[in-house]
């Protein structure tokens, strides 16, 4: 009987040694639990202010556009008043040449008349003699001087013609480039009204799908220290390609040296470190964990 209760004592001890040890576990579990919550907690934070400044760069991007936008809406209206202007100022100056052509013509007509009523005077007194030679000299250079005027005129009015024509097509052609310049800068800031429409939808279903996730991640929290990575990864990829959907799809309107695009570029450069630091600070954990 001793060595049967010698027996049993021995493997209640075992028992409550056995217990100990799997308490002991259970609470190393339970605080590597608490830490990976505590981590993923932290990186579901650091990812929502990543998601934050995202926004804040696509809102100050799609503000940049818009101002882009006015400023040339601006410049096209401005070019438009000064080309109306010159316009006006050249009609001005034609009308002016044409009523100076005239007032010439009308003193010409004067003088003709003058010189006719000398004439018939002068051929009724004489048709021959001195005075018959110096009426047909006089009436030569009258009609010479004739002739030197209304060349004079037709030069003139061609000058002023080829002037205001040479106005009107380089304001013209300013116009046509302007115009096309904001028809080009209004369909990149309708490319990126859709691509900022279909970022929200996407971030909208990760929010609805981050719940589930969140609850899966209780029994393997492994599975889930790839997800903001990829994330990140994913958005940094969509980045780049809104970059050069800006650069390429304005159709020159931007180029790289634009404060946009600079932007765009510190914004991509500071997604990078950051996705560096996070894989980092990843691969350190699950190091830890193992």
């Amino acid at each position: 009987m001793q060595a049967q209760a010698r027996e049993q004592q021995a493997g209640l001890a075992q028992r409550a040694t056995a217990l100990d040890l799997r308490e002991e576990k259970v609470r190393v579990g339970e605080a590597q639990l608490v830490q990976k919550q505590q981590r993923v907690a932290e990186m579901e934070k650091d990812l929502r202010r990543m998601r934050q400044q995202l926004l804040e760069a696509q809102r100050r991007v799609e503000e940049e556009v818009r101002a882009q936008v006015r400023r040339a809406n601006a410049d096209i209206a401005h070019q438009s008043r000064i080309l109306q202007e010159r316009v006006l100022a050249a009609e001005a100056q034609t009308k002016k040449a044409e009523e100076r052509q005239r007032q010439s013509h009308n003193e010409y007509l004067q003088l003709y008349e003058s010189f006719n009523r000398f004439r018939t005077e002068q051929l009724t007194a004489s048709a021959e003699g001195p005075a018959g030679r110096v009426l047909l000299d006089s009436q030569a250079q009258v009609q010479q001087l004739r002739t030197q005027h209304m060349e004079e005129l037709r030069l003139a009015v061609e000058r002023v013609e080829q002037r205001c024509g040479a106005q009107l097509a380089e304001l013209s052609a300013r116009c046509r480039e302007l115009e096309d310049q904001n028809r080009r800068l209004t369909a990149a800031l309708a490319r990126r009204r859709e691509q900022l429409e279909q970022y929200r939808h996407r971030d909208g279903d990760g929010k609805r799908a981050r719940p589930a996730a969140a609850t899966a991640a209780a029994p393997a929290p492994r599975q889930q220290l790839p997800l903001p990575i990829t994330e990140l990864s994913d958005e940094l990829g969509r980045l780049r390609r809104e970059r050069v959907l800006l650069v390429e799809g304005s159709a020159g309107a931007l180029s790289a040296a634009d404060d946009v695009v600079l932007r765009l570029d510190r914004r991509i450069k500071e997604m990078e470190s950051q996705l560096g630091d996070y894989v980092n600070r990843a691969l350190s954990g699950t190091a830890v964990m193992l």
